[in-house]
């Protein structure tokens, strides 16, 4: 299962403003392409440029950022002045990318709007492919100075399978499958070589590579607002009516409507619960039987939906998160951005745990909960509850930890770990591996082995 609210398939139609670029891309030794705009790269001035020379140009068609990028990698290439890092080329591979950069919010897309802010910092130049069959076209005009393809990871097993996208001995222009790096939301290796290659947006301790990313930039634009001065409510982390009704809604006897009195003491009157509910009633029960779901399903009673159905818009997203005294976790979304939104803004996260060692509770490593990302940190950024059997006792435990992290003041919290900073220098370090030589060492321990893939045209 992915994160991806615009339903996208791992394929679409190339678009006419793409074939006209596929076009240009035959026509690179000539340096005749015409370009609306001519920006002159400002000198790098520090190891990491904090503002980019292409910053502006993200709100442009990912097509026309293309364009712009070829002819200033063109003109320095001729000219012999490129810039720290900008004749080194980074294919993003995936409509992720491009769809974020119109705007698009799932998980992935944050995660991908990261990986841009931190390409930008870098000064690498990178490209985009919307779709597979675009890749090869890109990489074949920079075969030399492409040090990585990040592609959606679905992609890179496909690309070995055809002929003209991958490189063989009768396609030398093809991309060899050690620069191709796995662009992987959920936990597992994602790439024939293993995890090394597969980048993780969270550090799942199983071996993949952890990129992560960060929210501080986006959410920082939006003023912090003090505990005392914010509405008596909590926001409920559920942009689907769906979960409320499947076996992973772990709150099934919480009645929102009326808290118990051991709750309201410290919540103090008025207090209660909102949500930006869509509703997907049609299409998102995923894999609940039929006969298992409700006729007529509604939010649960005390519920106020802050929207009609549709979802809110990014900025009246921020703005409501930042006015509430928490956010409530209700199973699913998993591993979304949006608790890492809330702690920036110092709203503290309650964050289901649906699974850990009876013998030792605390061993979180053992924990599987909604956001593992979350599991080592404690009150009063994040208050973890058990899903414990016994449903009256994990109905208190919920109101209990509800009531604390309601009435507990919290300022901004940015995870050392997801910095911009951090990011980057993560992003750095992927980036300058000798993919190559480690990949030789995979393929002979696979040979030695006798298992996985074992021959590549390096």
């Amino acid at each position: 299962m992915r994160i991806d609210d615009y339903g996208r398939g791992t394929k679409r139609p190339s678009t006419s403003a793409l074939a006209v670029i596929g076009s240009a891309l035959l026509l690179t030794a000539s340096l005749t392409w015409l370009l609306a705009v001519r920006t002159a790269p400002p000198p790098e001035t520090a190891p990491f440029m904090e503002m980019s020379r292409f910053t502006a140009w993200r709100s442009l068609p990912w097509e026309e950022q293309n364009q712009r990028r070829i002819q200033q990698l063109q003109d320095c290439l001729q000219a012999k002045n490129c810039l720290k890092r900008q004749a080194q080329v980074v294919l993003l591979a995936g409509f992720h990318f491009t769809d974020a950069t119109n705007g698009a919010t799932s998980g992935e897309n944050i995660w991908a709007n990261s990986v841009l802010d931190s390409l930008e910092d870098l000064g690498y130049t990178y490209l985009y492919a919307d779709t597979r069959e675009d890749i090869q076209p890109l990489y074949s005009n920079f075969t030399d100075q492409t040090i990585a393809v990040i592609s959606f990871a679905a992609w890179i097993p496909e690309c070995m399978q055809d002929p003209g996208c991958i490189k063989s001995q009768d396609n030398p222009k093809g991309v060899p499958l050690w620069k191709f790096l796995a662009f992987e939301f959920w936990k597992g290796a994602n790439h024939p070589l293993g995890h090394d290659w597969t980048l993780s947006p969270e550090d799942y301790e199983d071996g993949n590579n952890y990129l992560g990313y960060s929210v501080q930039r986006a959410c920082f634009k939006y003023p912090y607002i003090p505990h005392e001065q914010r509405k008596r409510r909590a926001l409920i982390l559920a942009k689907r009516l769906t979960y409320f009704h499947k076996p992973t809604y772990p709150w099934r006897l919480v009645d929102y409507a009326h808290p118990p009195s051991y709750a309201s003491k410290e919540l103090g009157a008025g207090f209660h619960f909102v949500s930006a509910i869509g509703n997907d009633t049609s299409w998102g029960w995923d894999d609940v039987p039929v006969e298992e779901r409700p006729e007529d399903p509604q939010v649960p009673a005390g519920i106020q939906s802050l929207t009609d159905g549709r979802n809110l818009q990014r900025e009246q997203w921020y703005a409501e998160l930042a006015d509430a005294r928490m956010m409530i976790g209700v199973g699913q979304p998993w591993l979304s951005p949006s608790p890492w939104d809330a702690l920036c803004l110092g709203v503290p996260f309650l964050n289901p745990v649906s699974t850990w060692d009876p013998k030792n509770p605390e061993n979180r490593t053992a924990w599987a909960t909604q956001h593992d990302g979350l599991r080592y940190e404690t009150e009063p950024r994040v208050y973890h509850v058990f899903e414990v059997e016994d449903m009256a006792v994990r109905t208190k435990m919920f109101w209990e930890a509800v009531a604390r992290a309601a009435s507990t003041p919290l300022e901004r919290y940015i995870s050392p770990r997801r910095t911009p900073e951090a990011v980057r220098e993560r992003l750095h370090r992927i980036l300058e591996t000798d993919w190559r030589t480690k990949s030789i060492q995979v393929r002979d321990e696979h040979r030695a082995q006798g298992k996985g893939i074992t021959d590549f045209v390096l």
